[in-house]
């Protein structure tokens, strides 16, 4: 009897605890950019807010297109968002921007979540 009540306040703590442990995801997508080179977006979210994100590219053409795979990613953290794709017309980085929003999508639908969901729009401070 005294392992019974052992073993269910073992279980009844257990249960108490698991509620409290953060969920995590990953998921990781890959689209087209500039001169058809890759672009590749790593999301991680815990408890389904964006706490990480990582672009990649090949070919993005440096001081153009480039520098957008190190500030969107930081604004999706920020905001919470993958809606962060700004285009500037004065840098033409176009399709560097919108390969960074389709690598996004992939990687949110691979992480398991619904990308809408993560398309408020990004508002600077």
């Amino acid at each position: 009897m005294k392992r019974l009540v052992a073993l269910l306040t073992v279980l009844c703590m257990m249960l108490c605890v698991v509620p409290a442990m953060a969920e995590t995801a990953t998921g990781t997508g890959t689209a087209k950019g500039y001169a058809n080179g890759d672009v590749t977006v790593t999301i991680t979210l815990t408890d389904g807010v964006i706490t990480d994100a990582k672009a990649t590219g090949v070919d993005q053409t440096a001081g153009i297109g480039e520098p957008y795979l190190t500030s969107q990613p930081e604004k999706m953290v920020k905001g919470n968002t993958i809606n962060v794709v700004a285009v500037d017309a004065k840098t033409g980085a176009t399709m560097t921007n919108n390969a960074i929003l389709a690598a996004a999508r992939l990687a949110l639908e691979n992480a398991g979540v619904n990308p809408d969901d993560y398309m408020t729009e990004y508002v600077e401070d």
